[in-house]
């Protein structure tokens, strides 16, 4: 009797991890289809409400296994940030409301009708100026849902979500991604010679990637 209790009580501690759950599977389905916008959600008006986004990046391990990961986080998020900008352009009506809030219509949705454009005031001519600029607008609104570390392939996905709730209300929010001024010290050239040495020899021996899935737990909303 106590060896089942163990072993159920290790069966629920294990479903309650992100990586064991129905919605990491989900998206791992998601990853393995590649770079793009999929699962768009509308309302009843043709509006899209929410979508996910898919961007990729190879994992280079020249200098050192950390900083490869890091690079391609990096990498992945603006493969998707740019799928999504030139879905914008492709697949989308974008509307101004007569308050200047940018609405997104599907294109060929049922319920984009005249009644729709009426009520959303005058549309945005589809240039690629505006479309960059609407893009750069709406992707404050992404948020990280679910990553996967390929080590074999070195490679890394990373799948965003996009609501129209949440870029509404970081619409108008400036990042600050201004470099900070630099540090600088009264390091001698042997203190710079023997450090880049270091660093080399650390990243030399720092080249194995392992494998690494996380998920968000808002990831669950964006499913279809």
């Amino acid at each position: 009797m106590i060896r089942i209790s163990v072993v159920a009580c290790l069966a629920v501690a294990l479903a309650a991890l992100p990586g064991w759950t129905d919605e990491s599977d989900a998206f791992a389905k998601f990853a393995d289809l590649g770079p793009g916008v999929y699962s768009v959600k509308t309302d009843d008006k043709g509006r899209i409400v929410s979508c996910i986004v898919v961007g990729q990046s190879r994992i280079s391990t020249v200098l050192g296994k950390s900083k490869g990961i890091e690079l391609a986080r990096t990498k992945a998020r603006l493969n998707a940030q740019g799928e999504f900008a030139k879905w914008l352009g492709a697949k989308t009506s974008i509307r101004e409301t007569n308050s200047g809030e940018t609405v997104l219509f599907l294109e060929g949705s049922e319920g984009n009708d005249k009644d729709t454009l009426a009520e959303s005031g005058k549309a945005v001519e589809k240039t690629t100026t505006n479309i960059e600029s609407v893009a750069q607008a709406q992707i404050r609104g992404m948020q990280n849902l679910y990553a996967d570390q390929n080590g074999t392939d070195k490679n890394l996905t990373v799948v965003l979500g996009w609501d129209a709730k949440a870029a509404k209300a970081v619409r108008g929010v400036r990042a600050a991604n201004e470099d900070a001024p630099a540090n600088k010290t009264g390091k001698s050239k042997e203190g710079d010679a023997n450090a880049k040495v270091n660093e080399a020899k650390k990243a030399a021996e720092d080249k194995k990637i392992g494998d690494k899935k996380t998920i968000s737990p808002d990831a669950k909303k964006f499913l279809p």
